[in-house]
C-alpha cells in the first residue's frame, strides 16, 4: 500500500513538474509554411505558446519580413504542430506585429492582443484586438482602433488636424480565464493647423467586461 502511495505520489509530482513542450524551431515553421510567406524573407521576432479551442497546443509567431513593402514588413503566423501547418493572419500586421499577453506568467495562454497598422499619405491607422483562436480562425473579442493624419491637415489643405490615442489595460483576469475586464482610454486630440494652434484634448473610458469562449 505504501509503494501504491510513493508512485502516485510521484506520478502527481511529475504532472506538475512537467517541462512545457518544446517549441518548433525556425527551420520547422519554414517548412511548414506557405511557399509565398518565405518567399518574403520572415524571420521570427517572438514565439508565443497559445491554447487553441479544445485544448490544441500551438504558437503565435511575431514576423517580420525582409522582402516586403513598407506597408507589409509586419505580420503573424498561426503555427500548428499538431498538425505540421503554418499560416499568416491575413486581418492583422502591416506595420505591427507586437503581441501582448494578459499575464507575464502562463505558460500558455488562451487570449492575447495583437494588432494591426498603415500609413500612407500623411495619415496613419492601427488598430489592437483582444483575440481568441478557434482552430484556424481568429475570434475577436475586443478591439480599438487609432489613427493621426499629422502629416496631411492645416490651413494649407483646408483640414483640421486630429487623431486619438487608445490604451488598453487588463484589471480583471489572466490568459486563461473564463472573464477579463478591460479599462480602455481613448485619448482625443484635434487642432485647426498645429503649426499655428495647439491641440485641444479630450478623453472617453470604458470598461468592458469579455467572457473568454475557450475558457
Amino acid at each position: 500500500m505504501r509503494s501504491l502511495a510513493i508512485a502516485a505520489l510521484a506520478c502527481s509530482a511529475a504532472t506538475v513538474f512537467a517541462a512545457p513542450p518544446t517549441p518548433p524551431s525556425p527551420t520547422q515553421i519554414a517548412a511548414w509554411s506557405p511557399e509565398e510567406i518565405n518567399e518574403m524573407g520572415p524571420s521570427i521576432d517572438k514565439l508565443l505558446p497559445i491554447t487553441l479551442k479544445g485544448g490544441e497546443q500551438a504558437y503565435l509567431a511575431s514576423v517580420s519580413y525582409e522582402n516586403a513593402g513598407r506597408n507589409f514588413w509586419a505580420g503573424y503566423l498561426l503555427v500548428r504542430p499538431q498538425i505540421g501547418e503554418a499560416r499568416p493572419l491575413d486581418e492583422f500586421g502591416g506595420q505591427y506585429n507586437q503581441i501582448r499577453t494578459l499575464d507575464e506568467y502562463s505558460t500558455s495562454h488562451s487570449a492575447v492582443i495583437i494588432g494591426g497598422a498603415g500609413s500612407g499619405q500623411g495619415t496613419s491607422e492601427s488598430s489592437y484586438s483582444l483575440v481568441v483562436f478557434d482552430g484556424w480562425a481568429v475570434k475577436t473579442l475586443f478591439s480599438a482602433s487609432e489613427s493621426d493624419n499629422s502629416g496631411n491637415c492645416g490651413a494649407y489643405v483646408e483640414r483640421d488636424c486630429s487623431g486619438n490615442r487608445v490604451f488598453i489595460n487588463v484589471f480583471e483576469g489572466d490568459a486563461n480565464s473564463k472573464r477579463v475586464g478591460l479599462l480602455v482610454s481613448n485619448l482625443q486630440y484635434s487642432s485647426p493647423d498645429i503649426e499655428a494652434t495647439p491641440y485641444e484634448y479630450s478623453q472617453e473610458t470604458e470598461i468592458p467586461f469579455l467572457d473568454n469562449p475557450n475558457q
